[in-house]
C-alpha cells in the first residue's frame, strides 16, 4: 500500500530536479484527488488497450524527435519525459473503478493469450512503479548536487515508515535505515565507478568499429551533442621517424568536401589502385616526383585486415604491404582490404609539398543557409577583401584571441543552430567545431576548402623512442587553396592534446608498455620468412626470454637504479644551466631582433611553421624545424634527458646561429 501524498511528492520532486514543476504540480494536485473523488471510469481492458498503445506511441515519437536534436545525450532526456508521456495511464487507473490494470494490456504477448482465453486476468498497481519512474528522471535530470542524495532518502524513508516491522522501536529502525543509507552512499559510488568503466569499454568498442570502418565519402561529427566528449587512450599507431628526422605533425585518414547536418562527406568518385612495384617489399607507388622524401615506419593493426591507413600529405610510397587490394580516391584517402591484421609499414613523403587534387567546385560549396551563419563573422574580420593568405592568418588571430578549446558541450540556447552558438555565443568547442568552421568561414570569403579528419603526432615515448597515436588523439584540421597549393591549417587552440590528455596512472602505464610491446613482437613476427617454419618458431621463443628479462629488471635493486637516474639528472642539469634555459631561447632572440616575434599565445613550432612560408629558406626552416623538436622533447618530455641529446640541441642552435 503507498503511502498517502508518496506520489504526489515524487512527482513534485522530479518537477524541481527536471524544471517541470509547473506540470508536476497540477499532476500530483489531480493523482492525490483520486481517492477522494466519489466517481469511477468503468474502463475496459480494450480502453487500457488503446491508452498502452497511445503512450507507447508518444515514447516512440519523443524518442525519434529526442535522438535528432540531441543525439545519443536525447536518451537521457527522453528518460526525463517519462513521467508526463505515463502520466495519461496512470490517471486513468487511478479514477478506473478497478483501480488496477490487467498485465494484458502491458504486453502484447501476453494479450494475445488473453485473446485466445488462454489468460488468467491478473491486475497490478502502477502507482509504486510509477513512483520510482519519477526518481530515476530526476536522478536523470540532476547535476551534481550534494542535496540530491539526502532528499532521496528521505523521500525513501517516507515510501518504506508505513511497511517497518512493529517490533522493533522507531530509534532502532531509523538507526538501520541510515546505516544502509551510509552503505548505499558507498555502493553508488563504486556503481557508478563500474559504470564509467563499463560506459568506457563499450564505447572504446564502438568507436574502435567505427574508426576502422570509416567512409571514405561520409563522417559524422559530434558538433550538435550535448555533455563530454572523450575518445579513449588506446594506442592506434606508432611512428618512429628516421634518427634526425621529425615525424609530420599530422595524419590524415580521409579529406571531405561538403556540410551538411552535422556531417562531412564528398560526391562518389572512382578510385584508382597505385602503382605497385617489389615483388619482395610490396612498394605502392602514389607519385614519381624527384624530390628527397622523408621517412618514417608506421605501426599498427586492421580489424580483419581491411580499413583506412593513415597517412601524411605529399605521400610519395608505402612500403611493406602485403595487401591483396589497396585503393586511393581522388581527395588521397586509402584503403587496403585483405591485409594482415598488423602492419608494420615504411611511408615516405615530401615533408611541405603538395600533391593534392587541384580545387573543384564542391570545394566551394555553401548553402545558402550557411552563408547567412558566416556572413557577420566574415563582415567583421573583413575577409574577403584580404589576400587568401591575410583573411587565413586573421581567421586563426580571431580563434586565438577570443575562442577556447573544451570538451564539455553545451549550447547557450536549446533550439540554436550548433555552429552559430559556437561562433556567436559559446565561443568555445573541440577541433570538429574549429576545423568545420574555419573551412565554411573560408568559402565564404572565396577561399576553396576541404575538411580533413586524422591523428596529430605530438606524443613521444622515450622507452620505446617513438611516437605513440591514440584514438584521443583524433583530430580534423582545413586544407585551404592559397597561392595556387593546399595549406595546412589548424584552427584548433594548441593545448587541446594537453586539455585532451587523461590523468596519469599505473593502470595506463602497464597498459601503454604492454600495447607498445605487442607492436615490437608483432613487427618481430613480420620480418620473419613466412615460409620458414624454423624461423617462425624461434621468434615465439623469444616471448618467454622477454618475459625473464622484464623480470630480471623488475628485480634489479632500488638503489642502482636510484643512482643512475641521479646521474642523467646531474648531467642534463649542468649542460642546462642553473636557470633551466633552453638553447632555443638564443633563437628566439635573434629572430625578435630581426622584426619576426611570435605572434601571443602562439607556440614554437606554429611560429616556426609560420615563418617558414612567409621567409623561406632566409631563416633555414629545416634546421629550425628539427631544433623545435628537440626543444619540445627537452621542455614536455618528464624523464631525465640525456646528455648527448642536450649537447646536440646545443650545437644545431650554433650551426643555425653561424651562417653558412
Amino acid at each position: 500500500m503507498t503511502p498517502p501524498f508518496l506520489l504526489a511528492a515524487g512527482l513534485i520532486y522530479w518537477g524541481l530536479w527536471s524544471g517541470f514543476l509547473w506540470f508536476a504540480l497540477p499532476a500530483a494536485l489531480i493523482l492525490e484527488m483520486a481517492p477522494r473523488a466519489n466517481w469511477r471510469w468503468d474502463v475496459s481492458d480494450k480502453e487500457f488497450d488503446r491508452l498502452t498503445d497511445f503512450s507507447n506511441f508518444m515514447l516512440i515519437v519523443c524518442g525519434l524527435y529526442l535522438l535528432n536534436q540531441d543525439g545519443p545525450h536525447g536518451v537521457f532526456e527522453l528518460i526525463n519525459w517519462l513521467p508526463f508521456l505515463i502520466f495519461p495511464l496512470m490517471a486513468v487507473q487511478r479514477y478506473s473503478v478497478q483501480g488496477r490494470i490487467d498485465i494484458s494490456s502491458l504486453f502484447l504477448s501476453v494479450r494475445r493469450l488473453r485473446k485466445k482465453g488462454l489468460h488468467t486476468p491478473r491486475r497490478i498497481d502502477l502507482t509504486p512503479s510509477y513512483f520510482g519512474l519519477c526518481i530515476l528522471a530526476a536522478a536523470v535530470a540532476v547535476k551534481h548536487s550534494p542535496w540530491f542524495y539526502p532528499s532521496l532518502l528521505l523521500l525513501g524513508a517516507w515510501g518504506i515508515y508505513g511497511l517497518r516491522s512493529r517490533r522493533y522501536a522507531l530509534p532502532i529502525w531509523a538507526a538501520f535505515v541510515i546505516a544502509a543509507a551510509g552503505v548505499g552512499y558507498l555502493g553508488q559510488q563504486g556503481l557508478r565507478t563500474a559504470h564509467q568503466g563499463v560506459e568506457e569499454l563499450v564505447m572504446d568498442w564502438f568507436r574502435d568499429r567505427v574508426h576502422r570502418y570509416q567512409s571514405q565519402t561520409r563522417q559524422s561529427t559530434a558538433i550538435g551533442e550535448i555533455g563530454s566528449f572523450k575518445l579513449s587512450n588506446r594506442i592506434e599507431w606508432r611512428l618512429q621517424p628516421e634518427p634526425g628526422q621529425a615525424p609530420p605533425e599530422l595524419i590524415r585518414r580521409a579529406t571531405f568536401q561538403s556540410y551538411r547536418f552535422g556531417a562531412w562527406s564528398t560526391p562518389e568518385q572512382d578510385l584508382e589502385s597505385p602503382e605497385r612495384a617489389g615483388e619482395d617489399e610490396d612498394i605502392w607507388i602514389f607519385s614519381h616526383s624527384g624530390a628527397q622524401a622523408a621517412q618514417f615506419r608506421l605501426s599498427g593493426e586492421l580489424f580483419r585486415g581491411r580499413g583506412v591507413i593513415p597517412l601524411p600529405h605529399a605521400v610519395k610510397s608505402v612500403h611493406w604491404l602485403p595487401a591483396e587490394q589497396g585503393q586511393r580516391n581522388p581527395l588521397n584517402t586509402f584503403i587496403v582490404k585483405g591485409a594482415p591484421e598488423f602492419l608494420t609499414l615504411d611511408i615516405h613523403y615530401l615533408r611541405g609539398k603538395d600533391l593534392d587534387l587541384p580545387p573543384q567546385e564542391a570545394d566551394l560549396s555553401i548553402s545558402e543557409m550557411q552563408q547567412d551563419m558566416m556572413q557577420p563573422l566574415v563582415d567583421e574580420l573583413n575577409l574577403k577583401a584580404l589576400a587568401p593568405s591575410a583573411a587565413a592568418e586573421r581567421l586563426g588571430k580571431h580563434f586565438d584571441q577570443h575562442f577556447g578549446y573544451t570538451l564539455e558541450l553545451a549550447r547557450s540556447e536549446m533550439n540554436a543552430a550548433p555552429l552559430r552558438d559556437f561562433l556567436y555565443a559559446t565561443r568555445a568547442g573541440h577541433c570538429e567545431y574549429y576545423a568545420t568552421a574555419g573551412a565554411l568561414l573560408l568559402r565564404s570569403a572565396g577561399i576553396p576548402t576541404r575538411y580533413v579528419s586524422g591523428f596529430a603526432v605530438q606524443e613521444y615515448d622515450r622507452l620505446s623512442d617513438s611516437y605513440v597515436v591514440r584514438q584521443r588523439h583524433s583530430h580534423a584540421w582545413v586544407l585551404a587553396w592559397i597561392q595556387g597549393r593546399w595549406r595546412v591549417l589548424d584552427y584548433t587552440p594548441s593545448n587541446w592534446i594537453e586539455l585532451d590528455a587523461p590523468d596519469s596512472s599505473v593502470w595506463r602505464g602497464l597498459s601503454d608498455r604492454w600495447t607498445l610491446l605487442a607492436f615490437a613482437l608483432q613487427e618481430l613476427w613480420m620480418r620473419q620468412d613466412s615460409d620458414d617454419d624454423d624461423n617462425t618458431r624461434y621468434a615465439w621463443y623469444l616471448i618467454p626470454l622477454l618475459a625473464l628479462l622484464g623480470w630480471r629488471l623488475y628485480r634489479r635493486p632500488r638503489r642502482q637504479r636510484k643512482a643512475e637516474d641521479e646521474a642523467l639528472i646531474a648531467g642534463a642539469d649542468a649542460l642546462r644551466g642553473a636557470n633551466d634555459a633552453s638553447p632555443f631561447d638564443d633563437i628566439r632572440k635573434a629572430l625578435e631582433k630581426r622584426g619576426l616575434p611570435p605572434h601571443t599565445g602562439e607556440t614554437p613550432r606554429r611560429w616556426v611553421r609560420r615563418l617558414a612560408l612567409t621567409e623561406g629558406e632566409a631563416i633555414r626552416p629545416e634546421l629550425l624545424q628539427r631544433i623545435v623538436e628537440l626543444h619540445y622533447r627537452r621542455r614536455f618530455d618528464p624523464r631525465p634527458q640525456p646528455p648527448d641529446q642536450a649537447r646536440h640541441l646545443r650545437e644545431l642552435v650554433e650551426r643555425w646561429k653561424t651562417p653558412d
